[in-house]
């Protein structure tokens, strides 16, 4: 099957959706598909499918030039998809934005489309946020995922928490959704020796390690985190945080540490190659997946922690109602006071519980969960569609 992959977002860092992007075309075009990515922004050549095209508008110039290439690189951009429709049998799109241009061009050359929903923007643009601009682009935000869901003739949805929403919120048809969750790499992440990472990274051999993979979003709800590191560290003292990545929080977050004279025991890490992630999650005693509420999602953390056999303590959410029932890891109300730091100390004084779900976390993955078996599945429901 031919398949136009178009992504509006920045591939040229490797965040969670370009390592997403990247698994999933790749694995389709191994089960038999011909993949053609178009993506407005990143370098990216290192995904191998069959054509690939993006456009970067990131250039250091004045406001009017960076706007008149920006404007440049869009036409490029919807030129590109405009030559290749033609020439596939659906289109398969990831990002709101991109609804109405599709909603378009799918009319125009009577091609279906199948959008992937990893979350809802409206609902992280309104976290936090107030003002009378905030709730009209809020209003504005959802009338786009509106027309993006409603034109979409098959929707893959990564939670079920997602697909209640689409059913309930936006009247979409139950039977035009299908719930297919991420997944990791389990070639690539995989359970490594711990004391021989801990001797070759240069980490202390005699502490446990909290670890967080990803990035710093106002929806991940670190500053949690620090506030319950004093209670872990008062009753268990030889314990770190190792935090890894990027993003919009993670000044606030480190000034905080600061504040609480906890620097020597949080180590923060910038973003770092895709292939070295498994190492550092291999340190981890626990992993830890904090989210608000209101934010649904399947974070691609959560199935690399289980790759590695790492047990995990999450945020009490129904997206993750899949540690209870596979024993692989502990929800917890985070945002009670010390509800984390409890969860943390019991969970690190359990050697042999730990191990248990770290077994039970990449049994389960290997099973549901990679990324071969989501290809497979998602290729299913785009030739339920077509056919």
């Amino acid at each position: 099957m031919k398949i136009l992959f178009i992504i509006y977002s920045d591939l040229s860092q490797n965040t969670g959706q370009k390592i997403h992007v990247k698994e999933l075309v790749e694995n389709l075009e191994k089960i038999g598909n011909n993949i053609t990515l178009i993506s407005r922004k990143g370098n990216f050549k290192d995904i191998k499918v069959s054509k690939l095209y993006w456009y970067d508008y990131s250039i250091n110039s004045s406001f009017i030039v960076k706007w008149f290439y920006y404007f440049f690189s869009l036409i490029l951009f919807l030129f590109r998809i405009l030559t290749n429709i033609k020439h596939v049998d659906i289109i398969y799109f990831r990002n709101y934005k991109l609804g109405f241009i599709v909603a378009i061009f799918k009319s125009l050359f009577r091609r279906k489309a199948v959008f992937e929903a990893n979350g809802l923007s409206s609902a992280e643009l309104e976290l936090g946020r107030t003002g009378s601009f905030v709730k009209l682009m809020v209003k504005i935000y959802r009338f786009n995922e509106k027309i993006t869901l409603t034109n979409s003739d098959k929707i893959i949805s990564v939670t079920k928490t997602l697909k209640e929403i689409f059913i309930n919120q936006y009247k979409i048809k139950r039977e035009k959704i299908v719930i297919v969750n991420n997944g990791a790499n389990t070639d690539l992440f995989r359970p490594l020796n711990k004391s021989i990472l801990l001797k070759e990274m240069g980490f202390e051999q005699d502490y446990y390690y909290i670890g967080f993979a990803g990035s710093y979003k106002p929806w991940h709800d670190l500053v949690y985190l620090i506030d319950n590191a004093l209670y872990v560290i008062k009753f268990i003292p030889n314990t770190k945080f190792i935090l890894i990545g990027d993003g919009e929080c993670k000044l606030d977050i480190i000034k905080k540490v600061k504040e609480l004279n906890l620097s020597n025991f949080f180590i923060f890490i910038n973003s770092i190659p895709y292939e070295e992630v498994p190492k550092y999650i291999n340190i981890f005693d626990i992993g830890l997946i904090l989210k608000n509420n209101n934010i649904p999602g399947s974070p691609l953390k959560l199935w690399e922690y289980m790759a590695c056999g790492v047990p995990i303590i999450a945020s009490n959410s129904s997206d993750f109602d899949m540690l209870l029932k596979y024993k692989f890891g502990i929800l917890t109300n985070h945002t009670n006071d010390f509800n984390l730091g409890k969860t943390i100390v019991n969970l690190l004084r359990d050697n042999e519980l730990r191990n248990k779900m770290g077994l039970n976390a990449r049994k389960c993955l290997l099973k549901f969960n990679n990324w071969n078996e989501i290809s497979k599945k998602i290729y299913k429901a785009i030739t339920d569609e077509i056919n």
